[in-house]
């Protein structure tokens, strides 16, 4: 477990032993066969792949558009992204649909990948676990941050494992993703299904693995689309959230940032964990995130919407430092950017 995973643990129990504020904050640290489903979604396989088609073929009037942006489309087009899933029991849109396959993989339906329904108890270094699911052959590989953080289910408490029951017999410890730390190749990214967490470790230390095997790859012109005739929102055609493009300045207690979301109108409201994860940039840090589309974000900590689900008082937050994630009190500060 990595330092990060034994301070959200020992917060989560300390939370319940006594009083959420007089707690001091988190320190941070660098269904059946045929269709087992667990809450129905509305998107079957393969459709975060034409929804992104569809977004990509029909842009909404008075997105920021130029010659020169078409131009740099096939330069800068976006592949393998997808619809993140919430949690089935968390009352979001996209609640997540799984089904077992007849080889035993599961397949999560709104996102389109497919797992490993089981892992080995064996632990490997990060970049034997890469070469370990390249063997399996077929297009399977280490899942990427984004993707593994797609199976978290944040509405189970710690100790976990925070996934759904169907992928029986997982250990609630760190897995390994494929993504690197920006900038530093000696570290990459791992969630921990112990809480629920995504942080980076050492590549040469041993964690577990579960290997993916993603759809067929669809790609779209560009992933993020302006509009100014919304008051400034950007749209995410490959997951088909919509934010805000720039945020208050103002940073808010979790109650307060619920508040000012929901008051900017029907739909809007603060992003959930996983999906709030979906803007953080790994290629780039203070902040992680695409300053071209986002401009004037502070390398700062970012309200989610999800609680922690012992029920006691924290509730998820990312930082946009480097883009991980942790828990806090409710009663602290932090910026909150909406999402509809």
């Amino acid at each position: 477990m990595t330092a990060r995973g034994r301070s959200l643990v020992a917060l989560a129990f300390a939370l319940a032993a006594c009083s959420s504020n007089s707690n001091p904050p988190p320190q941070k640290d660098g269904g059946d066969a045929a269709a087992s489903e667990a809450g129905d979604a509305p998107l079957e396989a393969g459709d975060a792949a034409s929804r992104a088609d569809g977004d990509a073929a029909s842009l909404e009037g008075g997105d920021v558009r130029s010659d020169a942006d078409a131009a740099a489309d096939a330069s800068t087009a976006v592949c393998n992204g997808f619809v993140m899933p919430n949690p089935p029991t968390a009352g979001l849109p996209n609640p997540a649909s799984y089904a077992v396959n007849a080889d035993g993989s599961i397949t999560e339906k709104v996102s389109g990948l497919t797992w490993e329904a089981t892992v080995s108890g064996t632990s490997y270094a990060q970049q034997d676990a890469v070469a370990l699911c390249a063997a399996k052959g077929g297009g399977w590989r280490l899942p990427t941050r984004l993707e593994l953080a797609s199976l978290v289910d944040y509405t189970i408490a710690a100790p976990g494992p925070t996934i759904n029951a169907l992928f029986t017999n997982t250990p609630p410890v760190v897995y390994w993703t494929q993504t690197l730390y920006h900038n530093n190749n000696g570290d990459a990214w791992s969630v921990g299904f112990d809480v629920g967490y995504s942080d980076y470790g050492v590549r040469n230390n041993p964690d577990l693995v579960r290997c993916v095997l993603p759809p067929a790859s669809v790609c779209v012109p560009q992933r993020y689309v302006v509009s100014t005739t919304d008051g400034g929102v950007v749209r995410d055609v490959t997951t088909g959230l919509t934010w805000q493009q720039t945020i208050d300045q103002k940073q808010y207690t979790w109650d307060d940032a619920k508040t000012y979301c929901a008051a900017m109108g029907a739909g809007w409201r603060v992003p959930s964990l996983t999906e709030l994860q979906t803007i953080v940039d790994d290629v780039t840090e203070y902040p992680a995130i695409d300053l071209a589309v986002f401009p004037d974000t502070p390398h700062d900590d970012f309200w989610t919407s999800t609680p922690d689900p012992s029920g006691v008082g924290a509730a998820w937050y990312v930082d946009f430092f480097y883009g991980a994630t942790d828990l806090d009190v409710p009663t602290r500060v932090f910026y909150v950017r909406c999402v509809d």
